[in-house]
């Protein structure tokens, strides 16, 4: 979706299609499109964080431009992939990560910290799985960290689509 200079990129959790359950990140693409940003959605079929710089690079010079900045919104696996993406453009201003996996708590903790000027909000259910690691984060001192947490939710936010779809207003 075209749009302006501000830039978001949407990661799906592992295994998940563009839309997502409901069409969830399409409704997040709407939401963010008539807030001004270009958008761009993408699977999460494999590791891909590579295919998702060269999408995002393709991405700004089809659109001539020259300065942009860039906001991620990713859920599970796609939240753990946008935390490389961020580091990996110095125009990245705003991350916004759900029930992100934390594969490796430490470098989890540490891939946070290598991207301090990003603007960071992480959210996490209180019936995920890895919502035990979310006081652990927040005492980790890391810069522009807000965490979030919602009760009752699972992984996979089962019955709060609408709740999911509120988080576009974080970016």
């Amino acid at each position: 979706m075209f749009g302006g200079k501000k830039i978001a990129f949407i990661k799906s959790g592992a295994g998940s299609r563009i839309g997502g359950t409901k069409n969830k990140y399409l409704q997040i693409s709407n939401i963010l499109k008539a807030k001004g940003f270009s958008v761009i959605c993408a699977s999460n079929p494999i590791e891909s964080v590579n295919v998702d710089k060269t999408v995002i690079l393709n991405f700004v010079d089809e659109m001539g431009f020259s300065d942009y900045e860039l906001y991620f919104f990713g859920a599970s696996d796609g939240a753990y992939y946008n935390l490389d993406l961020a580091r990996a453009f110095p125009q990245s201003v705003k991350l916004v990560s759900v029930n992100s996996s934390n594969i490796g708590i430490d470098e989890f903790i540490e891939k946070l910290r290598l991207i301090p000027a990003v603007e960071k909000t992480l959210l996490y259910g209180t019936l995920d799985e890895d919502f035990k690691f979310a006081s652990r984060i927040e005492n980790s001192a890391i810069k522009s960290l807000k965490i979030i947490t919602i009760d009752n939710a699972n992984h996979e936010f089962a019955g709060m689509t609408d709740k999911f779809i509120s988080f576009a207003k974080l970016l």
